[in-house]
């Protein structure tokens, strides 16, 4: 009997958003769900348009990206998203939604690995995949009764009667800085940063912009071409606009030669893939630039605050609405 009235709880709460006959109620992403609730963002007949990436474009607010766009954007980036996991949610969306307005993915520097990676990547290999939630059978759906569901049922109950206490809203926008980091304090960045809490000084210069065959030798960049191949599935119409985060130059100048140069290859590769791509557009924010060079501005060498996260949907919305560009923040990598 007891069991029995657990599983009727899971499924009235439907912690994940996903099963065909639980009550049509207001859910949202709680903390430890962003890979079983995405999938039910990414359904929403509401949204035409998205955000993919990892960690580094979690902080990019829809609500910002709709009001300047004049659409009505989602969020669907997690953390450590493999390019596997971002390139499912992108065709689920799609799936649901013939005609995207606009696709915005984050691409981190491990899209640029010449080899395939696996599908999950760092602390979440080995977890759950969810596969069945992607699927078209929403009758597979149902979740197992097990402590994980529960204590997940649990914090979406709690959510459900005091919103305000989750960071995470409705358009999949979750705000992990707090729950991650606490208060801000500069010294902890810059051992986050450094390795220490004393900055290093940056040299002179150092490269990491697109070219052709960086390092001598032509070269392969197998999650490109699945991004290349996903995106030409995609309308002609539709925006596919293509961001490298902007990583602390610290980060960047850490990666050494060998890896800097494979790096700008792969921006090259990037970038030509609108050779064959309507409506493409590539900003590279990966790079030295008032942004990147500036400790403050970074909880460690990948996660930027929310002020510059403001700053990049101002200068994503100039670059692809009015054609204004800031070179001294980015390059525009295509069109070149």
């Amino acid at each position: 009997m007891v069991p029995a009235l657990l599983y009727l709880y899971i499924v009235v709460i439907d912690p994940y958003d996903n099963l065909p006959l639980s009550p049509n109620i207001t859910r949202f992403q709680v903390s430890g769900t962003n890979r079983s609730f995405k999938p039910s963002v990414a359904r929403r007949p509401q949204y035409d348009s998205i955000v993919v990436g990892s960690s580094s474009s979690m902080l990019l607010h829809p609500a910002r990206l709709s009001d300047a766009f004049n659409a009505h954007f989602a969020n669907l980036a997690m953390p450590a998203a493999s390019p596997y996991e971002q390139l499912r949610l992108l065709k689920l969306f799609h799936d649901k939604h013939p005609a995207p307005r606009n696709i915005l993915i984050g691409l981190d520097d491990f899209w640029c690995e010449t080899r395939t990676l696996p599908k999950q990547l760092g602390a979440n290999v080995g977890q759950p995949t969810y596969d069945w939630l992607y699927d078209d059978d929403r009758w597979n759906d149902w979740p197992g009764l097990n402590s994980q569901v529960l204590k997940y049922t649990q914090r979406q109950l709690k959510a459900m009667l005091d919103p305000d206490q989750e960071p995470a809203a409705r358009d999949g926008y979750y705000n992990f800085t707090a729950a991650n980091y606490g208060s801000y304090d500069l010294n902890r960045a810059r051992t986050k940063i450094y390795g220490q809490p004393q900055p290093v000084p940056r040299p002179q210069s150092f490269n990491t912009e697109a070219t052709q065959s960086a390092g001598g030798q032509e070269r392969l960049f197998p999650e490109v071409e699945r991004l290349g191949e996903s995106l030409a599935a995609l309308p002609p119409e539709t925006v596919k606009l293509v961001l490298l985060p902007p990583y602390h130059w610290y980060r960047q100048f850490q990666w050494g030669m060998e890896s800097r140069q494979r790096l700008a290859a792969c921006k090259h590769r990037i970038a030509s893939l609108g050779e064959c791509l309507d409506n493409y557009q590539v900003l590279d924010f990966m790079r030295l630039s008032p942004i990147t060079v500036e400790d403050s501005h970074y909880w460690d060498g990948e996660h930027y605050n929310n002020e510059i996260a403001k700053s990049l949907e101002m200068m994503i919305t100039d670059a692809v609405l009015r054609g204004r560009t800031r070179g001294d923040y980015y390059s525009y990598l295509w069109p070149s």
